[in-house]
């Protein structure tokens, strides 16, 4: 799932890539979400634009026993961030890149501190950490303020919510 214009953006990058990201074994549908819930199975997902570039969004899954996880995707702080993962049981925040122009006057800490003032969450998980994010102390920083479960995010990681 993604936001408006996401099938269009993966097409280019199966044009890039080729077969290398061609799914071998399971069959791939892509569907765009903006605006309303989509209902599937016993799942309830929720999505809303995050700020970071046209058809950003972040999701909540709402599970039918009431536990919920939001995914954040890439974004800047903001109220729809906010409003997703407001008591949510899993909070998943993509960890930004110290690269580029947009980080380079906002510390590590500073955006951590942002989003975790939203952190009504049971457990919180960080995601997307670029290579440069080994030079601090993520979990360290982010228990100045949170003191809930926190996690660090791994290549094929599982979390019980």
């Amino acid at each position: 799932m993604g936001g408006p214009g996401f099938k269009t953006f993966f097409e280019k990058l199966e044009k890039l890539y080729g077969s290398w990201i061609e799914p071998q074994s399971y069959h791939l549908t892509i569907k765009e979400i903006s605006k309303g819930p989509l209902l599937f199975q016993d799942l309830k997902i929720i999505s809303k634009p995050m700020a970071h570039i046209t058809g950003s969004i972040g999701y909540r899954i709402g599970f039918r026993d009431g536990k919920s996880i939001t995914i954040s995707g890439d974004t800047d702080y903001c109220q729809n961030i906010i409003d997703l993962a407001f008591e949510t049981d899993l909070l998943i925040l993509n960890a930004p890149s110290l690269m580029g122009k947009k980080w380079k006057a906002i510390s590590l800490l500073h955006w951590l501190e942002e989003f975790i003032r939203i952190a009504l969450q049971k457990k919180l998980l960080l995601t997307h950490l670029y290579p440069v994010c080994d030079q601090f102390d993520i979990v360290g920083q982010c228990k100045r303020i949170y003191q809930g479960d926190m996690i660090l995010g791994e290549d094929l990681m599982r979390v019980i919510i």
